[in-house]
């Protein structure tokens, strides 16, 4: 079995991964798409030829013939290729549909030009209690692919990442203003992404270049917090169009 790596330890092999597999998964799906990016990058610098030697396979798509049918192709003017399975449903799959996807995703030992990454939504599939107690389906994966864990990002690093996400947009923010954003619109980095970019907008077309807290409250939407209880509250009150509404939200963030 694959022994499980850290983001940081994946980016430090990004040019070295030819001939391997690799499964995306964990809370943060943003910094999975960042990865693969920088993969691309990596990998596949070459616009002209990305139609042969950047391949990517949505879930809605996927078979494990069309997995294989995208590893065979030699590559087109360079030495590697990249392979991506996009969002995969793996709770969802049957036993007999996941040992298709496993033996399809050894297809890059034979087809050692590719450097293949299978991404996962967060929350897709039971991957037990990690490091020590994996499900039976992370062990049967890990067996095919590097398992790569995407934590969730909070704290002093996700504050520091606002920071550079609005220098980024020509935008500067103060500590303490980053710390009010993520505690406002929440930790989701795709969420705060989109907000900082708003903020950052309206920061730059009203002539300034400093983001502020009235600038946050005035721009960003708030966290959208629901729990159990206003579920079970609106259930018990006969509040039946709140508790759809609650359960949305719920199913949103892949609450247990």
């Amino acid at each position: 079995m694959n022994a499980m790596i850290s983001e940081a330890e994946y980016r430090r092999q990004i040019g070295k991964t030819a001939g391997r597999a690799y499964l995306f998964f964990g809370e943060e799906d943003y910094l999975k798409a960042f990865a693969v990016r920088k993969t691309r990058e990596a990998v596949c610098p070459d616009e002209g030829f990305a139609v042969f030697n950047d391949i990517t396979i949505d879930a809605l798509d996927f078979t494990p013939e069309a997995l294989l049918s995208a590893l065979s192709p030699l590559p087109m003017m360079t030495e590697e290729k990249l392979v991506v399975v996009r969002g995969l449903d793996i709770g969802a799959m049957k036993p007999g549909e996941l040992d298709a996807l496993c033996e399809a995703m050894h297809g890059v030992e034979e087809y050692d030009y590719n450097t293949l990454i299978v991404t996962v939504p967060a929350g897709a599939f039971d991957e037990g209690f990690l490091p020590k107690r994996p499900s039976a389906v992370f062990k049967k994966l890990a067996e095919a692919a590097v398992p790569v864990r995407f934590e969730e990002t909070t704290g002093a690093k996700l504050n520091a990442w606002v920071g550079k996400h609005f220098a980024h947009l020509g935008v500067t923010v103060s500590a303490e203003a980053a710390a009010f954003l993520t505690s406002y619109c929440g930790h989701s980095m795709y969420v705060l992404s989109s907000e900082i970019e708003k903020i950052a907008y309206y920061v730059r077309a009203k002539g300034g270049n400093a983001a502020t807290k009235e600038d946050i409250l005035l721009v960003a939407c708030p966290e959208n917090a629901c729990d159990a209880f206003a579920l079970s509250n609106a259930v018990l009150s006969g509040r039946y169009r709140d508790a759809l509404d609650a359960l949305a939200v719920l199913k949103f963030e892949r609450a247990e």
